[in-house]
Parts: C-alpha cells; structure tokens; sequence
C-alpha cells in the first residue's frame, strides 16, 4: 500500500498512532502553525519511514523524523520565497 495515495478515511483506519504521538505532532504542528494538511502529510511520512524500517507500528523515532523533514522543509522554503 503506498500511504500518500491511501484515501484518508483509510489510513485513519488501518494506521494507528499512540495519543502521546498525536499529541506530540498537534503540539509542533500548532507551535510551527502547520496545516492540517501539513499534519496529514507527518503522519503518512511517519508512516512510510516507519514501513521502509520494515516496523508494524509506527515508532516514536519516525514520528520525530517525518517531524525534523517537514519542520527543515518549511524552513527552506521560507528563506527561499523572501
């Protein structure tokens, strides 16, 4: 299943995540004022590191890093779009 095309009524279905994760990217994702767009795509990349480790779940450690990738991505954009 390749997670960026899974329509997401699916994915909230077939993938969960802890509430200690949920909260975790909310917090960032409020801090950062990312999107709920912005919060969907963490989760699917959580997801797929997650998959690419060949884990059944998703791990704390993909969740921070689907987070560092997107926080730095944002980063770059802005200092380019000025």
């Amino acid at each position: 299943m390749i997670n960026t095309i899974v329509p997401i009524k699916l994915f909230e279905e077939k993938v969960k995540f802890t509430d200690t994760q949920l909260l975790r990217v909310g917090e960032i994702c409020f801090k950062e004022k990312l999107s709920s767009r912005s919060t969907i795509k963490i989760l699917r990349l959580a997801r797929t590191i997650s998959d690419v480790d060949s884990e059944d779940t998703v791990s704390d450690l993909a969740i921070e890093e689907a987070l560092e990738w997107k926080i730095q991505g944002s980063l770059v954009h802005a200092a380019i779009t000025r």
